[in-house]
C-alpha cells in the first residue's frame, strides 16, 4: 500500500497524531526541566539561608566579644564605685558566655554545611581561655586600693586580647568570603 492510496483524511489524522505526540513529548521534557530547576533553586536558596545564618552568627559573636572586652574595661575603670565591681564582672562573664554560645552554634552550622569547623572551635577556645586568664588576673584585685589594683590587673593581661580578636576578625572574613563563592 502506497501513500497515494491512503485518503487525505487519514493522512491529516496521522499527521495530527504525530504533532500531538511531539507536542506532548516536548511538554513533558519542559516540565521535567522546570521541576529540576525548581529543586536546584530550592537547594540553592536553602544553602544561601544557611550561609546568611553563618554570617549573622559570626558577626554576632564578634560584636558580643567586643562588648565583653568593653565590659572588662568598664570593670577596671569603675571598680571603685560601690557595687560596680560585681556588676561589671558579671556582665563580662555573661558576654563571654554569649560569644562562646554563638561560636558553638556556628560550629554546628559549619558541620551541616559540610565545612571544616577547626578554626571556629579554635576561636571559641581562645576566647574562653582569654576569659579565664582575665578572671584569674582579677582574683588579685584589691578593693582597698582599686586604682592601683586596676593598673596591676590591666598590666597582667595587657595585649592578651589581640590574638583572640584577630582570630574572630579572620573568622568573620572567612565566613563572608565563603558566602561569596
Amino acid at each position: 500500500m502506497s501513500l497515494n492510496q491512503v485518503s487525505i483524511g487519514a493522512r491529516i489524522g496521522a499527521l495530527a497524531a504525530l504533532l500531538l505526540l511531539v507536542t506532548a513529548l516536548v511538554g513533558m521534557l519542559g516540565w521535567m526541566a522546570m521541576r529540576n530547576s525548581s529543586q536546584q533553586l530550592e537547594a540553592t536558596h536553602a544553602m544561601a539561608l544557611e550561609q546568611q545564618q553563618a554570617i549573622d552568627l559570626a558577626r554576632n559573636a564578634q560584636v558580643t566579644f567586643k562588648v565583653q572586652i568593653q565590659e572588662w574595661k568598664n570593670l577596671l575603670l569603675r571598680a571603685h564605685q560601690p557595687g560596680a565591681f560585681d556588676k561589671y564582672r558579671e556582665a563580662f562573664v555573661k558576654e563571654g558566655d554569649a560569644a562562646a554560645t554563638r561560636l558553638s552554634e556556628l560550629e554546628g552550622l559549619y558541620g551541616r554545611l559540610g565545612l571544616e569547623s577547626t578554626e571556629v572551635k579554635a576561636t571559641r577556645v581562645a576566647i574562653q581561655a582569654l576569659q579565664q586568664t582575665y578572671l584569674q588576673a582579677l582574683a588579685g584585685f584589691d578593693a582597698a586600693d582599686p586604682v592601683a589594683a586596676a593598673r596591676a590587673v590591666d598590666q597582667a593581661v595587657r595585649g592578651k586580647d589581640r590574638e583572640p580578636t584577630a582570630r574572630m576578625d579572620k573568622l568573620v572574613t572567612a565566613v563572608v568570603d565563603l558566602s561569596l563563592t
